[in-house]
């Protein structure tokens, strides 16, 4: 977040699954008036929550000025004609999520005090668990400003592997005649796979990615 320190214009942060809010509400008690932050979910009781949340933490301002949460997955949050051509307002400098990311095949080894206060949609990402991780992948190119950005998101202790091999040394490259982003006129962008961080247990549960121009 020290990318903007010397401007006065708030860092723009787009929290990708905002459960109850915990992580957008945390950054902002953090850093105060410095951010600003988008979050989206697909679930209309999350949404409800964080919002709530929102205003109870920080006020009857809260929702209106420093954080929004938004009824939307990552692959429909966009401008692309493909997606019905939204009006969002993009240029986020951070993109941060814990998205579900649970392999199809690890659900039913979670323990009852997980699956009993979460949903099969809040946990399982999919067979390989990297479904709605592809989703931001893809979309970030169009979520960051011309100048690129970084994306921190929780994982499944399989993935930080997976993701470097899968964006590779050189990046993965929005490609200009099949990807729709090319409707809106967004230029080549790289989504480069910077490292994987593992969490207090030693576990690789954490990568961050870094957007920039081809």
């Amino acid at each position: 977040l020290a990318i903007r320190k010397d401007s006065n214009t708030a860092v723009r942060i787009l929290d990708v699954g905002a459960g109850t809010g915990a992580i957008g509400l945390a950054l902002i008690k953090r850093f105060g008036p410095s951010v600003d932050v988008t979050a989206i979910d697909v679930d209309e009781t999350a949404v409800a929550l964080s919002n709530e949340n929102a205003q109870d933490i920080l006020g009857p301002l809260g929702i209106s000025g420093q954080y929004r949460a938004l009824l939307c997955g990552a692959s429909d949050f966009t401008n692309t004609l493909d997606k019905g051509g939204g009006d969002h307002v993009f240029n986020f400098d951070v993109v941060v999520s814990n998205p579900p990311y649970i392999p199809r095949a690890d659900m039913a080894t979670l323990s009852s005090d997980v699956v009993e206060y979460e949903s099969d949609r809040a946990l399982c990402g999919g067979e390989d668990g990297l479904d709605v991780v592809r989703d931001i992948v893809e979309r970030l190119p169009e979520w960051c400003p011309d100048d690129g950005c970084v994306c921190w998101m929780e994982v499944d202790t399989s993935h930080p592997i997976m993701v470097g091999e899968w964006l590779g040394d050189e990046g993965r490259t929005s490609d200009p005649q099949t990807n729709p982003l090319n409707a809106i006129g967004c230029t080549r962008r790289k989504v480069q796979f910077v490292e994987g961080v593992k969490d207090l247990c030693g576990r690789d549960r954490f990568v961050q990615l870094r957007i920039s121009s081809d």
